[in-house]
């Protein structure tokens, strides 16, 4: 499996986001430039447990099918988070691990 640690911005509730917080070890999809392919992610947040709606973290992200993304994970690439078609957050890739 591919792994990423990523800047992540999660939208405020009002704004389109979630109602509710997410926690280390949440599963969405993400979507890179291609906007039609939806591609699997578990995201861990590095030092905390959880992220509300409208805050920032960092997170180690990991693809559950990379085969798909290889072009796409690299330094300064950035990309949606999904939940089916409504965007809740987006991220930049800090570092491919």
């Amino acid at each position: 499996m591919k792994s990423f640690r990523a800047r992540i911005s999660f939208l405020k509730t009002e704004a389109g986001g979630r109602s509710d917080y997410l926690s280390s070890g949440y599963c969405s999809a993400i979507t890179f430039r291609e906007k039609h392919a939806q591609h699997s992610a578990q995201f861990i947040f590095v030092d905390r447990d959880r992220v509300l709606p409208g805050e920032e973290c960092e997170a180690k992200v990991t693809l559950i099918a990379p085969e798909f993304t290889h072009s796409a994970i690299r330094f300064g690439t950035t990309f949606e988070i999904c939940e089916g078609l409504k965007t809740v957050g987006k991220g930049t890739i800090l570092e491919v691990l």
